[in-house]
């Protein structure tokens, strides 16, 4: 899944966006999604692939050289100012996949911790936290 999202053909990435949304439209997949070991100890969680895939779609990772202290990564949103409506559309999908991905990770983590709800993402995200995590929420 994650090589599709990022394949090169659009039509291609397309096709897994539908796949996706069928996947995650189901009850108990996403949580299955996490739960899922890598094919190899040395690949990357399927999670993981996913979730940077669905970024793809949207954006763009870039390397910033910063004058004053440091350089590092940034990620900027596609944009094209003579996109048709289309693009907008898929963005919003991707977003929507983006969000239930990720809120079955935090309900998966708090059911885990045994902390109160699992709907409930009260928990405050910060993300230069993840970065220096490995990009894992704690």
């Amino acid at each position: 899944m994650g090589a599709a999202l990022s394949h090169i053909n659009k039509d291609v990435q397309a096709d897994a966006l539908l796949l996706l949304d069928g996947i995650l439209s189901v009850p108990h997949f996403p949580g299955l999604i996490l739960t899922t070991s890598p094919v190899s100890p040395s690949s990357s969680h399927p999670f993981d692939l996913i979730l940077q895939g669905l970024l793809n779609q949207i954006s763009q990772e870039s390397e910033t050289k910063d004058t004053q202290k440091r350089s590092g990564w940034e990620r900027k949103l596609n944009v094209n100012p003579e996109a048709k409506l289309a693009d907008t559309q898929r963005r919003i999908r991707v977003l929507q996949q983006l969000r239930t991905l990720l809120k079955s990770a935090f309900d998966k983590r708090k059911k885990a911790k045994g902390q109160g709800n699992p709907g409930d993402l009260s928990k405050t995200v910060v993300w230069e936290e993840i970065a220096k995590s490995g990009g894992y929420v704690a």
